[in-house]
């Protein structure tokens, strides 16, 4: 599987690329942390606990607590592979 995608770190790159890439980023972090947010208020729902509890004084088990979490982390992997999968396609799109 060859990439198109050959980024290297020590690459030079023009001022104008440089701020278009912050810019994405500056767009991209604060969506991820909504979503990511979210998906803690969603994910108590789902599995019906009260998420300004806390974990000590709660009356979960360790399996429920190892399954929000873990349902959580996989979570925050895919929002982040999405995330940077959208940057990805962005920058290809513009040739940066």
């Amino acid at each position: 599987m060859s990439s198109n995608f050959n980024y290297r770190i020590d690459a030079p790159f023009s001022e104008k690329n440089r701020f278009f890439r912050v810019c994405v980023y500056l767009v991209l972090l604060p969506l991820f942390t909504g979503l990511s947010t979210g998906m803690i208020y969603v994910l108590g729902d789902l599995m019906n606990f009260d998420i300004n509890e806390p974990i000590r004084s709660s009356e979960l088990s360790g399996i429920e607590i190892t399954m929000f979490f873990g349902s959580f982390g996989l979570v925050m992997l895919a929002l982040f592979g999405l995330m940077l999968f959208i940057a990805k396609k962005t920058f290809q799109r513009f040739k940066i």
